[in-house]
């Protein structure tokens, strides 16, 4: 699992947003959730980030973590309100757990080809539209 400095961090950002964003809790948002697997099975405790395709300026990242079925649900100011509506590329990673300060964190080795870790090699994209969202499931290789 991903340990509690990580899921403070995952508050921190939302925080973050909700000071810092456009408006009094930043720009709309609408649910986006998908399904992560690799090899036909599901790809659990990767986080799947939003990268904006344009905008750039963009603060914080709408951001989840897959569960036991693969499944995930992103955030970007409070937990599953998804993200807002433009061009993004999807990024995927799981890392090994590793010893973070006498904690256990996913902090380690990447543990899926490092290609889907990045917007300029992932081969994912999306388009987030003012509706509830679900991406295509991303079948990494």
């Amino acid at each position: 699992m991903y340990s509690t400095r990580f899921q403070n961090l995952l508050v921190l950002v939302a925080i973050s947003s909700c000071i810092f964003g456009c408006g009094e809790l930043g720009p709309e948002t609408f649910p986006v959730s998908g399904i992560v697997s690799r090899n036909g099975k599901p790809v659990v405790d990767a986080r799947v980030t939003l990268h904006p395709r344009h905008d750039t300026s963009m603060g914080s990242r709408p951001l989840g973590v897959t569960d036991n079925s693969g499944h995930f649900q992103l955030m970007s100011h409070t937990p599953n309100d998804g993200a807002p509506p433009g061009e993004y590329i999807v990024t995927v990673e799981r890392r090994a757990m590793a010893d973070d300060g006498g904690e256990l964190s996913r902090i380690g080795r990447h543990e899926l080809p490092v290609k889907y870790s990045r917007p300029d090699t992932s081969p994912f994209s999306f388009t987030v539209k003012a509706e509830p969202n679900e991406l295509p499931e991303l079948k990494l290789e």
